[in-house]
């Protein structure tokens, strides 16, 4: 977000003495807060437009300008600006915060009074925004081009810089129902699929171009890395492209509904209807295989060496190898919809259900602030954002 932000190395910095021909400022920054996320920290003061700003801190408690520098983890961020965001936090360690400013190349003034905070995980505690849309169903998430994307079943696609603030893109992708989205890093493009094989992208979170599928199957999931674009959907469909424009479709070895497609550990993997889970290293050659569950897979992820699928029921699957699976005992009888790992794995289903662990085996009950189902979820910049049923979504950061 802030990508002109820059971590001094301490063994060049110069604290701003005295120079150039403007005079330090007098007064002391005013009102610094500390608010602790996800291994990360945002810093909000009063800022004066005339200054530039320099964060400095540490590891523990009682630093200030003249010891800072004994402390672990020691540094100045600059320029900061109030909203600023300190990453690269340790979860669970105490970091204290103070700041100076500085008019143009001029000394710099006196700093302002030591905050503390302690970062820890998100996915424990959520907080509802306002539904997106009209009322239909939000079905896909993604993160790209410093936006997070999502899209309705009416064929809009959403676009929010903060997880909390939704508005329609520049023109609606024009293709019907949508149901799910994915971004490619490596190419800078969002791909959305829906019903009736549709197919469209973006370069710009703005303006969308049809792709041709050469299907008409009701598309449910895409993922997209690299070169690779890979689409399912229902009866098995499984389509993929080199370059999303030719879409080719695969031979999956399957023909129950597949809901998602994920890449995921140097992997495309596939869930689906019956316990269905199929695999590919390149988007072109599938394999089945054997989940031992007849339950309905709606999503998969993969995080701290162990793959999590979910389904139905509260259905949940464990493997460390893609072959050998296990059930773990469900946490509820809602059916679970979307799982994804960032800091930690947050998994999502009906009636609003949010639960969070570690291992994929042991899980807690999140304190989730809605009540309709939840379809997807992701982790990007420390937040995890959650959409589904009637434009429903919150966050956790």
């Amino acid at each position: 977000m802030f990508n002109r932000m820059r971590v001094l190395a301490l063994a060049s910095l110069v604290f701003l003495a005295a120079c150039g021909e403007k005079s330090a400022p007098s007064s002391v920054p005013q009102n610094l807060t500390a608010t602790a996320g996800d291994g990360q920290v945002v810093l909000h003061f009063t800022q004066d437009s005339n200054l530039t700003y320099w964060a400095f801190s540490a590891q523990g408690t009682g630093i200030s300008r003249d010891n800072y520098l004994s402390f672990p983890e020691a540094r100045v961020t600059w320029p900061v600006v109030d909203g600023s965001i300190i990453t690269g936090l340790t979860n669970g360690k105490e970091y204290s915060f103070f700041i100076n400013g500085s008019e143009g190349n001029g000394p710099a003034g006196p700093e302002s009074i030591t905050v503390s905070a302690t970062p820890r995980l998100a996915g424990s505690n959520w907080t509802a925004n306002t539904p997106i849309g009209s009322g239909f169903d939000a079905g896909g998430l993604a993160y790209g081009l410093t936006k997070y994307m999502t899209v309705t079943y009416d064929g809009n696609a959403w676009v929010s810089a903060d997880a909390k603030t939704w508005t329609t893109t520049t023109s609606a992708p024009g293709v019907g129902p949508l149901n799910s989205v994915a971004f490619n890093g490596t190419s800078l493009l969002f791909v959305a699929v829906g019903d009736n094989g549709a197919i469209t992208t973006s370069a710009d979170a703005a303006t969308w171009t049809t792709r041709t599928s050469n299907s008409t199957a009701k598309l449910n999931g895409v993922s997209a890395v690299g070169g690779s674009y890979v689409a399912v959907g229902d009866g098995g469909v499984i389509l993929g492209t080199s370059d999303y424009t030719n879409w080719v479709v695969r031979t999956s070895g399957v023909t129950a509904n597949l809901h998602k497609v994920e890449y995921i550990a140097g992997t495309f993997v596939a869930v689906g209807d019956n316990g269905t889970i199929v695999s590919s290293p390149d988007g072109f050659t599938w394999t089945v295989k054997t989940s031992g569950t007849t339950a309905n897979l709606y999503d998969i992820t993969y995080g701290n060496s162990t793959y999590v699928a979910v389904g139905e029921n509260g259905t949940l699957l464990t493997s460390t190898d893609q072959t050998t699976w296990t059930q773990q005992p469900a946490q509820t009888a809602n059916t679970l919809y979307g799982v994804t790992y960032g800091s930690q794995f947050v998994a999502v289903g009906a009636n609003g259900f949010v639960m969070y662990g570690t291992d994929g085996v042991t899980w807690s009950l999140a304190n989730s602030a809605v009540t309709g189902d939840l379809y997807k979820v992701i982790y990007a910049l420390g937040v995890y954002i959650t959409v589904g049923k009637g434009g429903v979504n919150e966050y956790s950061s």
